[in-house]
C-alpha cells in the first residue's frame, strides 16, 4: 500500500517502510501550535497533524495522506525538540531519573475526510550523571527529536522502560495507523476509529 507521508522525518519514514508500506515523502510548510502547557499537549499534536494533513490532500487529494506530531512532556513542562545543544542539553540533565509521556497526533487524509486520533506512552530514564549527557548531545541524535532523545540508537542506553507502543515514541504509532485507515476503508478489515470530516475539523 502506498502512502504520502506529510513529514521529513526520517523516524517516521523507516518506520512505514519497516511496516511494509510504499511511502513516498513531502514535507508540509504549515504554521504549526505550541503547547505551552502540559494540559495543552493532546490538542496541539492533533492540530498539528491534522495541518499537515490538510495541506498535502489540498495538494494531492487521490493520496493516502498520514501526517503526525509528537510531544514530550511531564508535570513540570512540555519538551519539543531542542533549538541547540545546549537546550538538548538541559532537557536529557531534567530527565535523569524521571519518567515522561510521549504523545503523538497522527491524522490521515483520505476520500475527502480526516481520521485523526493521539496516542501515549511513557519512557522512564535510569539515572546517568552530565558526562554521559554530553557524550550523547555530542553524538548529534538528540537534535531535531522531541525531547531530544529516541529510544533507538544512543538514546536507548539511557532508557530504563518504556511503556506503551514504541512506535509511538519513535512519532508514528503504527498501530493506531491500521485502525485509521480500516476505518477510511482503504486497509483489510474494519475499525471505529473517530473520524472528522474536513468541513467540521478546520484547525485553523
Amino acid at each position: 500500500m502506498r502512502l504520502l507521508l506529510a513529514s521529513r522525518s526520517p523516524e517516521r519514514r523507516r518506520l512505514l517502510r519497516e511496516a511494509g508500506f510504499e511511502v513516498e515523502v513531502e514535507p508540509q510548510d504549515v504554521e504549526e501550535e505550541a503547547a505551552r502547557k502540559p494540559q495543552d499537549v493532546h490538542f496541539t499534536v492533533i492540530v498539528n497533524a491534522v495541518r499537515k494533513a490538510k495541506a498535502a490532500a489540498a495538494r494531492h487529494p487521490r493520496s493516502v495522506v498520514v501526517a503526525a506530531d509528537t510531544l514530550v512532556y511531564d508535570s513540570e513542562g512540555v519538551y519539543g525538540k531542542p533549538a541547540s545543544p545546549e537546550e538538548a542539553r538541559a532537557m536529557l540533565e531534567h530527565f535523569s531519573g524521571r519518567t515522561v509521556h510521549v504523545a503523538t497526533g497522527l491524522a490521515l487524509a483520505v476520500h475527502g475526510a480526516i481520521r485523526c486520533v493521539v496516542d501515549r506512552a511513557q519512557v522512564k530514564f535510569r539515572s546517568y550523571g552530565p558526562e554521559e549527557v554530553e557524550a550523547y548531545v555530542a553524538s548529534g541524535e538528540p537534535l531535531g527529536k522531541a525531547g531530544a532523545f529516541t529510544i533507538r540508537g544512543r538514546g536507548s542506553l539511557l532508557v530504563e522502560s518504556v511503556s506503551g507502543h514504541p512506535s509511538t515514541i519513535l512519532g508514528l504509532p503504527l498501530h493506531r495507523l491500521v485502525e485509521l485507515l480500516r476505518g477510511a476503508g482503504v486497509y483489510p478489515g474494519y475499525s471505529s476509529a473517530t473520524s472528522y470530516h474536513l468541513s467540521t475539523f478546520t484547525a485553523e
